[in-house]
Formats: C-alpha cells, structure tokens, sequence
C-alpha cells in the first residue's frame, strides 16, 4: 500500500496527481465529487488553500489511511446532521484533524527553539508538540516555580539594557509582522537593541532573548537561562538560534549565554565556536523533523531520553500508550 504526504492534499499540482495515482491503481473506488452516503459535495474552505475536495469511498475509512489520516471510524457517521452533510459523510470524525493540520500548515514558520531542542530530546515529541499538544502533561507547582523564577532573572538581565524595544509589545507572534517590525527596527542607523526579536530563515523562527546590533552592522545575541550550567538542552537551543541568525542576519560577532552565578549574578559565555560546529549537524535534524511532520506518529521506545536532559511533558501519554500495546 502506497502512503501519501499530508502535503499532497494542500498542493494544488501535487493535489491532482495524487488523485491521478488513486485512480491509476484502483486502490478505492472514489465517488466525486459526491459523499457515497448522502450524496452531498464533499469540500472545505481552507482559506489561501483554497478548496480541497474530499472524496469519500462508501463511508469507508480505507482511503482516509492511504492518504495519511491516522485517524480510525469506529462507526459510518450518520448524514442526516447539516454539518456532516456540507463536509461529506466522514465529516465529524475528520473534520478536528484535518483543520488540525491545516492550521499547522498555514502558519509562517514550522519549527521554533523549543520545537528544535524537543525533537532533539526525543524525535516523537517533533510530532507530539506539532499535532496533539492538549495530550502533554500540565506543568506541576514546582515547574510553574522555577519558569516564574527564570523569567525574574532573564528581566533582571534585560534591565541592563534600558534603551532596548520589547518586540513582543508590539506585534502578534502569529503574524508575520513580528519578524517585519524586527527586520525594520535592524534596519535603522546605528546601534540597535531588541528583546523577543523574531528572526525567520525558511520555515524556522527564533525568539531572541536580546538581540544587539552594533555600530558596524555586527550582532550580539545573549540567551539568558537561570540554570548555573550548560546542559545539552541549552546547548541545542544556542546552536539552531545561531544557525537561524547566521543565515539571516550574517555578521554575528557573538553568541552568549547567560547563566545564573550564585545569588542572582550573570555568568556569560561565548558559545560562538560550539554553534559553528553545529551548523552542519542543525541543518540535517531539521531535515529528519521536517520528514516526521509528514507521516505518522513515529515509534520510539521509552529510556532514558523520558527524563534527560527534562522530564518529557507526554511521558504519562507514551506510558499509557506502552501499558495498552502490553496488554493487548
């Protein structure tokens, strides 16, 4: 059986050959542009995508798998309600995915820090943290604690700049805009200095903790962690946000993290050179992330990556998941 991207639907050229394929090898019999059930058209609206015909095969979900819809029927949907009728017969069962990842899909950036360093983490939280987010454990009391306490010592740092502009005060982060009124605010005369400035190279974005430009065009990034160390994590996090600057911005004279050093003091390091050597290393993850993101959810045995160099926020969902394999 042939599996298909998800990317082929919203595709307009890669939409009509996928369709072509189907029919080619007979693998269903498609109905279009009619529901096998209640012979209503089958099409949702999604906006620039335009319209992405859904056709359906007698209510069957096997067409729904061939195309990559993980999702199972445990019943034909009735057609009688308004709002099955006007998405087709398999309607209310996919409608929640297919919206899902079409709002995904329509956002100007796929990948963040924090979605990089997650992947790096454990490859099936690429998929988890894209798609099924509400499966993710809430933050307990103590975590709440220490994210309240590392967002004291990060505005401790910036108050150290008080000429700096809060980009995040004044853009959405789920426009473009954001990284519009950042590549503005760079481009003025002279020494600039930005908190939360949003830089964009292909499908990946990067919030800057503080971003400085200097006189001669050169940029100073500092990432402000309230850890005393350097884990892995914070390693991975410097490495993409330097493979994001470098290529967007260019001239970066320094990459530095800034840690907690006793009571509330600022150690600082130059991680420029150990960003450098990732460069090669980011480029082929974010290659491996973006092919998760087209297929299934991936299978990955619970270890030690459960618990380092974090606890996994759907660590409880991958143990129910493994306690339910087991048993059948």
């Amino acid at each position: 059986m042939v599996a298909y991207s998800i990317d082929a639907l919203f595709n307009r050229t890669g939409r009509g050959d996928l369709l072509a394929r189907l029919r080619s090898e007979k693998i269903v019999r498609i109905l279009e542009p009619q529901c096998g059930i209640c012979s209503n058209n089958c099409n949702i609206r999604l906006g620039s995508c335009g319209i992405l015909q859904l056709y359906a095969y007698n209510g069957s979900n096997g067409m729904w798998g061939i195309l990559g819809f993980d999702v199972l029927l445990s019943q034909k949907p009735a057609c009688t309600d308004s709002f099955t009728c006007c998405v087709g017969c398999i309607g209310v069962y996919f409608i929640s995915n297919i919206i899902a990842k079409a709002f995904v899909m329509s956002r100007f950036y796929s990948f963040t820090k924090t979605s990089f360093v997650r992947g790096m983490q454990c490859p099936k939280l690429v998929y988890l943290d894209k798609y099924c987010s509400k499966l993710r454990t809430p933050p307990d009391r103590d975590t709440l604690l220490r994210f309240r306490k590392g967002r004291e010592f990060e505005q401790k740092f910036k108050d150290m700049f008080p000429n700096a502009v809060d980009v995040k005060k004044h853009c959405s982060i789920r426009s473009i805009k954001y990284v519009e009124f950042t590549t503005n605010a760079l481009a003025a005369e002279g020494r600039v200095e930005l908190f939360e400035a949003g830089v964009l190279h292909g499908d990946i974005l990067v919030l800057t903790d503080v971003l400085r430009k200097n006189d001669d065009g050169s940029y100073d990034i500092f990432e402000v962690k309230h850890s005393e160390k350097i884990n892995s994590a914070i390693a991975w996090d410097v490495a993409v946000q330097y493979y994001v600057c470098k290529n967007a911005l260019g001239n970066i004279n320094s990459f530095n993290v800034v840690n907690r050093c006793g009571e509330g003091e600022f150690l600082v390091t130059d991680m420029t050179a150990e960003a450098e050597e990732k460069l090669q290393l980011v480029h082929e993850n974010l290659n491996a992330f973006r092919e998760i993101l087209q297929g299934f959810e991936p299978e990955v045995p619970m270890g030690p990556q459960c618990d380092e160099p974090y606890v996994c926020d759907f660590k409880r969902y991958c143990m129910a998941k493994a306690d339910t394999q087991c048993s059948m």
